[in-house]
């Protein structure tokens, strides 16, 4: 529920609200008592059901997990990258214990960062990739990070099957 309130009131960082920020938010929101607040979150949850909506969503989360002293860099430090797919992605996509894993093995490069562009595409892989990998195209113009997620789990499967 913080993350839909914090993107409803389009805050820059987590676990912080500027008095502006609350202001303008509830304002714009024009929502003015914790019951008006009550019925935004719960029609907020069930606009995420929408595609379009929960990529949206899934967008500002990038954004907010930034914070103010890193949206230059336009990357997401790994070990906030991690508890928000968790958060988000956890329903939607059966292949994120494997990702997980992936982008914290030492063997694959060590991640320390998510690009925005992985951050997007991954979203994106989410939602139009088979979760067997089977319709998976090596010539789509997917983020590395991801064409190697693929080959790591393709390399597992083989190597189980043997």
């Amino acid at each position: 529920m913080q993350m839909v309130l914090a993107w409803k009131l389009s805050l820059s960082e987590i676990g912080e609200i500027s008095q502006e920020e609350f202001l303008e938010g509830f304002k714009n929101l024009n929502c003015q008592n914790l019951d008006q607040l009550k019925t935004l979150l719960s029609a907020s949850k069930e606009e995420l059901n929408n595609g379009d909506n929960f990529k949206e969503f899934y967008l500002f989360s990038f954004k907010y997990g930034q914070g103010t002293e890193n949206d230059l860099k336009r990357v997401l430090e790994l070990d906030v990258a991690i508890p928000l797919w968790e958060l988000l992605l956890k329903d939607r996509f059966p292949l994120l214990n494997e990702w997980i894993k992936f982008v914290q093995d030492p063997d694959q490069g060590n991640q320390n960062s998510i690009s925005s562009d992985t951050w997007a595409m991954l979203l994106e892989f989410t939602t139009i990739i088979n979760d067997d990998l089977s319709n998976f195209d090596p010539f789509d113009a997917w983020p590395v990070l991801i064409d190697d997620f693929v080959n790591y789990v393709q390399q597992k499967k083989e190597k189980n099957n043997k």
